[in-house]
């Protein structure tokens, strides 16, 4: 896993500056701390950080083919590389390196754009050929890999990371927005934008041509086509015969991603997903697999004795952390590492995580995807709910639902039914696509004009992110509509929060996260199950939980869903007040907020009236970036 970044002239007279790249380059060396590599080619240039997984003594970037005419700046892990490579060894190709980077380059020499769709894991990377003076980036299928760029006038400039892309003066780095927008409804920026307005972000499953004279980008991977093809010969399939391609599924899915040149671990956080991980992992080995786990004071928060009851279970070399609310040095961590705001409290526990890891391990394995994939939200059980809700007498509703759900005293639990309630109430009223949009929605477009500065409200007009969801609704309007939401959280919660925020906290301590249950192929054949076995009742992820139920404790595999957010509520109560108050109420100008609407949030909050935890989170987040 690396730090890629590069840029391209539009004039080929103009030479790319080795000063520009080495100033990219330090802008990225946490996400490579073993090597560095620069590449100049007149009106071109690449720079790479390193973290060396495969083939450790070589495999080092920028790398040519023979010649020189193609060359690589790439981030990634192909977990199909063995394969690739023999097939492209009969075809003539010759290797001097172990390593997946040169399968990769010698793909492209072999099908030209058209290799992407033969790569099977992770990637984002950039490939200049000399001889047609065309630079080729790609993105993984999922977004597991970033892959940000600026295409203006001057040419084009791509990076791991926003703030690589910082160093070079020919990218502007406006505010943009609507990405405010975005980041007050959902507490991320929806793809292709970014924080800055002429920064965007290569959508999952696309690639881009650039010349000097144009840029294109195209999809070479259609989730949505995929799932409609698959999903009819899934019908008729029997549950037992699909209960058991699945667990050969995730068996070989593990086993692929646990090559390594250097030691690999897992992240355990006592739910299903990471406990079936871990589960298939040591399957594999005779030595225990070291396993990480993050826990907190607060007991409704924690879930750490499940984790150790798997590791106990499995017999892993088990190491784990209890969060302190002593965070005001590390908030400003989470906030530089993450480039752009980023409102997920979750990023806090991954990244102290990954730093754990970091002690004994360079590549961990975790359990993300399988929400997504399997069904495992609560908000897909409130999508049922409100169909059912929706056909009460809206008489009944007004006059005796919503009093009782406001009368509901404020809790300090972890996702309290309190909370959970009255976000299903206030959208009871909406469309189906509304509502689970609507489940996740920290502030209302109304609450947003409230808090916003004039010139932002203005600026964003009568956008809706909203809007993006009902586009991504509507690439699957043929299939049942557990699947249609699943498919959307894919394309919105999973690629620009989930994954967003594993992949900064775990590149900021130079760790590699894989991530098996996102594995293309397994993906695919999720989406395409029926719905009855993914959500059977108010029992989610039950075809999952039947092929993986040998792998860890019964009361484990079965237990109700917990999530792994730390308390913020108490929190923001307690010790982050004072930080509260000074990031968010007494913050910069760079962060637009209407000061009187945040400190009446806070205090709404601290004295008990509404939990706004999550609310002034990401609030507090956004002036810790802009302070950063």
């Amino acid at each position: 896993m690396c730090g890629i970044f590069g840029k391209l002239n539009a004039d080929p007279q103009r030479r790319v500056e080795p000063a520009l790249i080495e100033r990219a380059c330090a802008a990225l060396k946490h996400r490579g701390p073993d090597g560095q590599g620069i590449f100049v080619d007149g009106s071109v240039g690449f720079g790479h950080r390193r973290l060396a997984i495969i083939d450790v003594a070589g495999g080092t970037q920028p790398m040519s083919t023979d010649g020189g005419r193609l060359w690589i700046t790439y981030n990634g892990e192909v977990y199909n590389f063995r394969e690739i490579r023999r097939e492209l060894v009969s075809l003539g190709y010759r290797f001097r390196t172990e390593a997946d980077t040169e399968v990769v380059l010698q793909s492209y020499a072999a099908w030209g754009s058209k290799c992407v769709e033969r790569l099977n894991g992770m990637f984002a990377f950039g490939l200049w050929d000399r001889k047609e003076r065309i630079l080729f980036l790609a993105r993984d299928r999922l977004g597991i890999k970033p892959l940000y760029y600026h295409a203006g006038p001057g040419g084009v400039t791509f990076a791991s990371d926003p703030r690589a892309l910082a160093e070079d003066p020919d990218v502007p780095l406006r505010i943009d927005a609507l990405a405010i927008s975005d980041y007050l409804s959902l507490g991320y920026i929806l793809a292709p934008k970014t924080i800055f307005k002429d920064v965007r972000k290569l959508l999952p499953g696309h690639a881009m041509v650039c010349r000097p004279e144009s840029v294109q980008s195209y999809v070479y991977w259609d989730l949505a086509s995929r799932v409609k093809e698959l999903a009819v010969a899934r019908g008729t399939a029997a549950p037992a015969a699909l209960r058991d391609e699945l667990r050969e599924r995730l068996m070989h899915a593990v086993a692929g991603q646990m090559v390594s040149d250097v030691p690999v671990g897992a992240f355990l956080s006592g739910g299903v997903d990471s406990s079936a991980v871990v589960g298939f992992m040591q399957a594999r080995t005779s030595a225990p697999v070291r396993t990480f786990s993050i826990g907190f004071e607060e007991p409704s928060y924690s879930e750490l004795n499940y984790a150790r009851e798997v590791a106990s279970f499995l017999g892993t070399d088990h190491r784990e952390l209890i969060v302190k609310p002593d965070l005001e040095d590390l908030l400003p961590r989470l906030a530089r590492c993450a480039g752009e705001p980023v409102a997920d409290a979750s990023f806090l526990p991954t990244y102290l995580m990954a730093e754990l890891a970091h002690q004994s391990v360079k590549v961990v394995l975790s359990g993300d995807g399988g929400d997504e994939g399997f069904a495992g939200y609560e908000t897909y059980v409130a999508d049922r709910l409100h169909g059912v809700y929706r056909r009460l007498p809206s008489w009944f509703q007004r006059w005796a639902v919503e009093p009782a759900v406001r009368a509901l005293p404020v809790s300090n639990r972890k996702l309290s039914f309190d909370y959970k309630a009255k976000q299903f109430v206030a959208a009871g009223s909406l469309s189906s696509q509304k509502a689970h949009y609507s489940w996740r929605q920290l502030f209302s477009e109304a609450e947003k004009h409230e808090l916003l500065a004039p010139d932002v409200v203005a600026e964003i007009g009568t956008y809706d992110p909203a809007s993006v969801f009902e586009g991504y609704f509507n690439d699957v309007q043929d299939v049942e509509a557990l699947t249609r939401a699943q498919y959307v959280d894919i394309k919105t919660w999973l690629a620009d929060d989930i994954l967003t925020k594993v992949d900064r906290a775990s590149m900021a301590h130079g760790v590699e996260t894989r991530v098996p249950l996102l594995d293309h192929e397994l993906i695919e054949f999720a989406l395409s199950l029926p719905g009855r076995l993914k959500l059977r009742g108010t029992q989610k992820k039950y075809l999952l939980k039947a092929a993986v139920a040998p792998m860890s404790p019964h009361r484990v595999v079965y237990r109700r869903k917990a999530g792994f957010t730390p308390p913020v509520g108490p929190w923001l109560r307690g010790p982050l007040r004072t930080l509260c108050e000074r990031a968010v109420v007494d913050g910069d100008g760079r962060v637009p907020l209407v000061r009187a609407r945040a400190r009446a949030l806070l205090q709404d909050h601290v004295e008990g009236r509404r939990d706004n935890g999550y609310r002034l989170w990401a609030l507090l987040m956004l002036g810790m970036w802009g302070a950063a």
